[in-house]
């Protein structure tokens, strides 16, 4: 899902931030979502179709300031859900290729998360809640990083195999494996469905 709002961002945003930021999620998730992919087929896991949601309809009604508080306010909410669930599946998640994975990926997702609470303050007028002047900001769970690479731990419990990646659920940075992240052995390489 980040990839497509990050595609609307990039031309229907009006403040430069904004477009500049919706690029990063485009370049950034789609890199991430090619390394869940890739360890989901490994684990033998099929990930769902990325499909149009309600996020981007509502978005692509919108355009100038009000685009810019309403996808902010999404990313500040999908960010903060993503971090707290990739952190999960660096600790506890049972395979330790989907370990690895949300290991390497948080920084990433770390980093938008602090640059989106920075554009939230610059597009709200300081607040950091998620809430502030944008309207709704529950978009219904976390991302499909989050999602799938749940999936991706789970349908691996069902599976004989050794795992050599890790994988938490959501990134978002192309340049993950340079923010401090590790990974073990590289071999996450595919593009999940990141929202």
């Amino acid at each position: 899902m980040e990839v497509a709002l990050g595609r609307l961002a990039a031309d229907h945003a009006s403040n430069s931030d904004v477009k500049s930021f919706g690029q990063m999620m485009v370049t950034d998730h789609s890199k991430a979502n090619s390394e869940l992919e890739s360890l989901a087929q490994q684990k033998g896991v099929t990930l769902p179709a990325e499909k149009t949601d309600s996020k981007q309809n509502q978005l692509s009604k919108l355009s100038g300031d009000q685009f810019d508080r309403r996808y902010v306010a999404m990313m500040l909410s999908d960010h903060q859900k993503d971090v707290a669930e990739f952190e999960k599946m660096s600790r506890s998640a049972s395979d330790p290729d989907v370990k690895s994975f949300a290991a390497k990926t948080l920084p990433t997702l770390q980093m938008h998360l602090d640059r989106v609470k920075m554009l939230s303050q610059n597009t709200t007028g300081g607040s950091h809640s998620g809430a502030s002047n944008t309207g709704d900001t529950n978009h219904g769970g976390s991302s499909g990083n989050s999602s799938n690479t749940n999936r991706v731990n789970q349908g691996s419990q069902g599976t004989s195999g050794s795992s050599t990646g890790s994988s938490s659920g959501s990134s978002s940075s192309g340049s993950r494996s340079s923010n401090g992240g590790t990974s073990s052995s590289g071999s996450t390489s595919s593009t999940g469905k990141t929202q």
